[in-house]
């Protein structure tokens, strides 16, 4: 997980990822648990594929559906407290605080949010 070494204001960039040049086609399994998607902003020019965060956003935990998180042997309930966003010229991938974070807190994000899923593999 990434854990916050200052405090962070809502609203205020908690990390932000390098998107590498070379995407992964939507047909592969290679990565698949630690995959973003990458859309066409085209309807016309439809296309899909994935890319990894570079740096720590690919360590960040997150919360499913469901709203809890795994820890210990149990499940708490805790809430996402970034939200992704992606700047496709600059290649960056930057996650916003959604809510105050504090000292040691761990950045989490919500894996069940469609934008960020990957399609399924046909």
């Amino acid at each position: 997980g990434v854990f916050a070494r200052t405090r962070i204001k809502m609203g205020d960039i908690a990390i932000e990822c390098v998107i590498p040049s070379e995407l992964l086609t939507k047909n592969t399994n290679a990565m698949r648990s630690y995959r973003f998607a990458w859309r066409s902003e085209n309807p016309d020019e439809y296309y899909e594929d994935d890319f990894i965060a570079m740096g720590n956003g690919g360590l960040m935990n997150g919360i499913g559906g469901d709203g809890f998180v795994s820890r210990g042997g149990g499940n708490i309930p805790i809430k996402a407290n970034i939200k992704w966003r992606i700047d496709k010229k600059k290649r960056l991938f930057t996650a916003i605080a959604i809510k105050y974070i504090d000292i040691d807190e761990e950045l989490l994000m919500d894996y069940s949010d469609p934008e960020w899923l990957p399609d399924p593999i046909t």
